[in-house]
């Protein structure tokens, strides 16, 4: 049987615009409720965010709870979700092994995007670290070939 698509209009490409194309700017910005910094003379750390929320505190883990419960959720859906739509159904491609190319890639981004909000706040050094993930994904997929 030949494969049509979905009935429902533009869920394809609202899959793909969500679980690939937005992976790291949702990801980045659900680790950031976990970005606290310590104060230099001491004291409680703040959110860097929201430097007037204190870290650690009832508000700020009800945040936290919920950031990482969105989290866990995205990463899935996006992954599984969103390789159900990416899948070939045509029998057309020469490509094998989109799958788990797809879940590699996903978790590059996600170490990448990880590194980014606790590591550094320099766009720079984001940027570097998205580069040295997109060459690990590059040389996999070449060995792999």
């Amino acid at each position: 049987a030949e494969y049509m698509g979905t009935s429902l209009p533009f869920v394809e490409e609202a899959s793909d615009l969500l679980s690939n194309t937005l992976f790291v700017v949702v990801v980045t910005n659900l680790f950031k409720v976990l970005n606290c910094v310590y104060p230099e003379g001491g004291g409680a750390p703040v959110l860097r965010a929201m430097p007037e929320m204190v870290c650690w505190r009832a508000e700020h883990s009800i945040y936290v709870a919920i950031a990482m419960t969105l989290l866990v959720l995205y990463v899935f859906s996006a992954s599984f979700i969103g390789l159900y739509f990416s899948e070939d159904h045509s029998g057309l491609a020469d490509v094998q092994f989109v799958e788990l190319f797809s879940l590699f890639e996903r978790i590059v981004k996600l170490l990448t995007s990880i590194a980014v909000v606790l590591l550094t706040q320099s766009a720079l050094i984001g940027l570097l670290a998205l580069l040295v993930g997109v060459v690990v994904v590059v040389a996999v997929v070449v060995r792999a070939r």
